[in-house]
């Protein structure tokens, strides 16, 4: 059984990623009530990708590339990022200079080791002095713990914080895997299959 995705998926996500950057990323790109969970916030986009729009965002490229360097530590300590939920002032472009990037990271063991709990909280600690924000969430978990932490994280990072409104939509990464042999991949996905 292939359960990865299809082509016309990622480009159809990429056109409202696209779009909602446009449009400095709103909750809903038109009408709530008629948008759908593809064309709504969090806006998907695949990691390298967001990386390249990201980066020609005003006062976003060092926290760009500190969040690639976190990723890759994350991948050096044994876990694989399968994905990273993006929020806060760095999704709000009317923010020329956001000084952290907010962000849960869904994650898995590589393997069947156990991921060593104080390389987790170091990488945390020492990514947060970088301006990354980083939460991180067992993907493979209790999967009532990983929609609670999904929906906490979902509202805590959209909104504003002086009105108390959701204003402010979000991106998930689609992280894919760092290494060439696709080991950290739960399951095939259309890039690795040729």
């Amino acid at each position: 059984m292939t359960t990865g995705y299809s082509m016309d998926w990622k480009q159809i996500t990429g056109n409202f990623f696209d779009e909602a950057s446009e449009k400095g990323f709103p909750v809903f790109l038109g009408d709530g009530g008629h948008s759908t969970p593809l064309n709504a916030s969090p806006y998907i986009v695949e990691f390298d990708r967001f990386v390249d729009v990201a980066k020609r965002w005003s006062g976003r490229g060092r926290l760009v590339d500190e969040l690639r360097r976190c990723r890759n530590a994350a991948e050096d300590i044994g876990i694989c990022i399968e994905l990273i939920l993006i929020g806060g002032s760095f999704t709000d472009l009317r923010n020329a200079s956001p000084h952290d990037l907010d962000s849960l990271w869904l994650y898995r063991a590589r393997g069947t080791d156990p991921v060593c709990a104080e390389k987790l909280k170091t990488l945390q600690n020492d990514s947060r002095r970088n301006g990354i924000d980083c939460r991180f969430v067992p993907f493979d978990g209790e999967p009532a713990l990983l929609v609670k932490a999904v929906s906490f994280f979902t509202v805590l990072y959209s909104i504003n914080k002086r009105q108390m409104t959701l204003d402010r939509g979000l991106i998930l990464l689609d992280s894919l895997p760092l290494q060439p042999s696709g080991q950290c991949s739960l399951w095939p996905r259309q890039s690795q299959r040729a």
